[in-house]
């Protein structure tokens, strides 16, 4: 007796007097092949002890294998772990497939860049394009001296190129391939996934690392046919994560399920899971699967072996109150201030930079006509599409509730025009005073209203506005004490979660060292 994998299906070759143990592991006879066959792991899984090599593959990657993670946990020593993100870290070092689902600001990065290190192996890191330079950030942060490869929307880089690096703490060269979810349907981005793969793998293990996965729901989508029909089955180690893995209804996590962990759901179909999870029903228009049912039992089911799930709640005692990071705008700064923004880095250290010292520039020729006040409107003006399709997506994704700040009116206009589809509460120094607390109120009691924008000196002070938990500054005051009041309308008395706090930057810019400028001095004097 012999189990293959032949065209999708597996099928066993046996003799006349075996074919009533292949009958009850639940194969079928196929009358025109003359074969016993299955599409069901779980049933080919009962005749594994006489496999061959791919149907083995096969029902590797299609079954969780839990192996304790006994090796070293490794990090640059002057940094900190925090322990819920060693669980994380180890819980995915631990299996073959996995869902990391930590809340938003629990840093799923880090844990990303820790379990490439720990594993010591070279990652391929798909993600939406706007989190591109962030995690390139953060590994450079937590797994330092590593190569790149980044496959942009508009070109792909050499594959070969991602052998370029070597960092203290581990004897091996490897790097990490980060991808744009945007385009890995392409067959150009595929062969380039797939180049990378083959010649990592001569060093070592490759992981394949989808973030944000719960944007793969529908599995009549292109991107989510790419990852889970052509990207996963490449890989021995595949590690799925977000912050909302359920942001809707469980159907959506059908197809993570059924491509990753088909034994936590007991390998039924789409449509039985429909029936028996999605409260399924028959109706006019077909089969209706919106809806929920047996949760506790799917919960119970998919947390086993394959989720790791970790709220904000679970982790606050090891959190501090809030947390501040940076949202990378992948892009060169526009000419408009490229030239004065690399003006005023080459005569003055970040420390330097206020008003009255770049001022002094001002007196240089060819410079009259740039004001630091019209450099700085000018780089609200063009970051504020950017911040739009950021906040669009959050809050298009996710349940949350957002506080957006910003100094300028073409800013705030901006702002409140691009995300008039959810019905932005907005208060600029226009804003009659005495309407103020109205539209406060009706932020943090109506449940339709899930976005605040404000200007940073209208409405950084004296409101609560607790129902958020996640504070954006596409624009940020040069006085830190005023982000800190702004972002402390969330993070106050009533306050039950993690504030997430982030700022909107060009990732080579004066705009960010001048906030990471402050946030050094501000370490600094709190420890006085």
């Amino acid at each position: 007796m012999q189990l293959s994998f032949q065209k999708g299906r597996f099928v066993v070759t046996c003799s006349y007097l075996e074919r009533l143990k292949v009958r009850s592991a639940g194969f079928y006879w196929d009358s025109v092949a003359r074969q016993w066959w299955t599409k069901n792991p779980r049933n080919a899984s009962k005749l594994s002890f006489c496999a061959d090599s791919e149907a083995t593959r096969r029902l590797q990657v299609l079954t969780i294998s839990v192996t304790p993670w006994t090796g070293p946990i490794r990090y640059p020593s002057d940094l900190v772990l925090r322990g819920f993100q060693r669980r994380a870290v180890e819980w995915a070092l631990s299996r073959n497939r996995s869902y990391l689902a930590l809340d938003p600001g629990l840093g799923k990065t880090i844990v990303a860049a820790v379990i490439r290190s720990s594993a010591q192996a070279a990652v391929v890191y798909v993600c939406p394009p706007y989190l591109m330079e962030n995690v390139k950030e953060e590994f450079d942060k937590w797994r330092p001296g590593i190569g790149y490869t980044f496959i942009h929307d508009n070109h792909v880089t050499p594959a070969q190129y991602f052998l370029s690096g070597v960092e203290d703490f581990s004897p091996i060269v490897s790097g990490t391939m980060v991808v744009s979810d945007a385009i890995i349907s392409r067959k150009e981005t595929q062969n380039a996934i797939r180049e990378f793969r083959e010649t990592a793998e001569m060093f070592g293990p490759v992981i394949l690392i989808a973030d944000e996965s719960h944007r793969y729901k529908n599995l009549d989508a292109v991107r989510t046919k790419a990852l889970f029909r052509s990207l996963v089955p490449q890989f021995e180690k595949v590690i799925l994560m977000s912050g909302t893995p359920v942001p809707n209804r469980p159907f959506e996590l059908w197809p993570s399920l059924n491509f990753c962990a088909p034994e936590a759901i007991d390998y039924v179909g789409r449509f039985d899971y429909g029936r028996k999870y999605c409260a399924g029903f028959e109706s006019a228009y077909g089969w209706d699967f919106t809806g929920a049912s047996n949760t506790e039992e799917l919960a119970r089911r998919i947390t086993e072996k394959f989720m790791l799930r970790i709220r904000k709640k679970d982790a606050l005692p090891e959190l501090p109150p809030k947390t501040e990071e940076l949202v990378l705008i992948d892009e060169d700064l526009p000419a408009t201030v490229r030239e004065f923004d690399a003006k005023i880095l080459r005569n003055f250290s970040p420390d330097d930079t206020v008003q009255e010292q770049i001022e002094q520039l001002l007196s240089i020729k060819n410079w009259e006509a740039l004001h630091i006040a019209t450099y700085r409107r000018e780089l609200g003006v063009l970051k504020a599409p950017h911040a739009v399709r950021y906040i669009s997506t959050l809050l298009s994704e996710t349940d949350e509730a957002l506080l957006i700040f910003a100094h300028h009116k073409e800013v705030i206009a901006t702002l409140t025009g691009g995300l008039a589809k959810f019905k932005p509460i907005t208060i600029t120094g226009d804003t009659p005073v005495s309407k103020r607390q109205g539209m406060v109120k009706e932020f943090q009691e109506n449940g339709d209203r899930r976005l605040f924008i404000g200007n940073i000196q209208a409405a950084g002070t004296g409101f609560n506005l607790t129902k958020a938990t996640r504070v954006i500054f596409p624009e940020y005051s040069w006085v830190p004490g005023e982000n800190d009041q702004a972002s402390d309308r969330a993070h106050r008395i009533g306050q039950k979660d993690h504030v997430f706090v982030q700022y909107v930057v060009y990732r080579n810019s004066l705009d960010r060292k001048v906030l990471e400028t402050l946030w050094r001095k501000r370490e600094i004097t709190s420890t006085l």
